[in-house]
C-alpha cells in the first residue's frame, strides 16, 4: 500500500460528520459573537461610568478652588486683625489684666 493509498483510507468525513462539524463552528462563532456583544456593552458601561467620574471629579476640583479661595480671603482678614494696632492694643490689655487670649 503506498503512501497515497494510505491517506485516503485513513477516514474521509461523512456528510454527517461535516453537518455535525458545521454546525459546532456555528455554535462557537454565535458563542464568540455573544462574549463580544457581553464584553461590548461592559466596555460601553464602563466609559460611561469613568465619563460620569470625570464630570464628578471636575466638580469636586472647582468646589475646592471655591473653598481655598474662600480660606485664602479668611486667613487674610485674619492675618490683617491681628496685624492691627487695636489687636494689639486689646492683647497687651489682656495680658496686662491677667487674661491671655
Amino acid at each position: 500500500m503506498t503512501d497515497d493509498d494510505r491517506l485516503m483510507t485513513l477516514t474521509t468525513p461523512t456528510t454527517d460528520e461535516l453537518l455535525k462539524e458545521a454546525a459546532r463552528i456555528r455554535a462557537d462563532a454565535e458563542a464568540a459573537r455573544f462574549d463580544r456583544d457581553l464584553a461590548l456593552e461592559r466596555e460601553r458601561r464602563a466609559a460611561e461610568q469613568v465619563r460620569r467620574l470625570e464630570l464628578r471629579q471636575a466638580e469636586i476640583r472647582a468646589e475646592l478652588s471655591v473653598l481655598r479661595a474662600r480660606l485664602d480671603e479668611r486667613e487674610r482678614y485674619l492675618a490683617a486683625i491681628h496685624h492691627s494696632g487695636g489687636w494689639r492694643a486689646l492683647q497687651r490689655l489682656r495680658q496686662l489684666l491677667g487674661r491671655r487670649w
